[in-house]
């Protein structure tokens, strides 16, 4: 729609004509809602909520999770066009370790209609490193050694997934991490990230031959 006076009129077919008043419509709209994306647990990011109407809109944000509801209002930042229009900019930097539904609502008077957004998912990916043939991170030597890293999200099946995994080594003693593709000192394999039965991202690191002064080292992945 567009601001401005509006009035009708009804014509009959003997040419009698009658006119309504006018009234005058204005439009207030969300014009950028929250967008979904995903996250790493706890990371610093930020939703933005931008609405347009004739005056300053108070703004908030309604962030759901699977055990509770919580509404923020947010500090706002506004501009006035040549017309009069007025965009409002509401802003929140939420702190999420559990994925989220979130949408954010705008009220221009006390009384009016509260216009909301439709909810966005934020998934907080969680990364977990195990070794599916041993647990507790034990190799026999001259053996091999299996570990899997899984993206805690869930995705669409697809028969390629366009992510890198970044797997590093350190002595247990030592503060420095290296890439494994780095190490000159225990022979490797990474297989292609895959999604699994699940729908977990999976990437798959194979060590060995394994020999007795492997036993040191620490692994992460990313």
């Amino acid at each position: 729609g567009v601001d401005g006076k509006y009035s009708c009129s009804i014509t009959w077919e003997n040419g009698v004509v009658i006119n309504s008043g006018e009234t005058t419509l204005t439009v207030r709209t969300i014009t950028e809602p929250p967008e979904a994306f995903s996250m790493s647990s706890g990371a610093p990011v930020t939703l933005t909520c931008s609405v347009e109407g004739d005056k300053v809109a108070a703004i908030s944000f309604s962030v759901t999770d699977e055990d509770m509801s919580r509404d923020i209002t947010v500090e706002v930042t506004e501009t006035q066009d040549d017309l009069g229009r007025v965009t409002t900019v509401g802003k929140l930097t939420p702190n999420l370790t559990v994925s989220s539904d979130i949408h954010c609502a705008a009220q221009w008077d006390d009384y009016a209609t509260i216009l909301k957004s439709t909810p966005i998912s934020v998934t907080v990916l969680a990364v977990n490193i195990q070794s599916p043939d041993a647990p507790g991170g034990w190799g026999a030597e001259n053996g091999t050694l299996k570990i899997e890293c899984s993206a805690d999200v869930l995705l669409p099946s697809s028969e390629k997934v366009d992510v890198d995994f970044e797997w590093m080594l350190r002595l247990e003693k030592s503060s420095q991490w290296v890439k494994v593709e780095g190490n000159k000192d225990i022979e490797f394999e990474i297989e292609e990230p895959k999604i699994g039965g699940d729908k977990k991202l999976i990437s798959t690191l194979t060590l060995g031959p394994i020999q007795i002064q492997h036993r040191a080292y620490d692994i992460q992945c990313s």
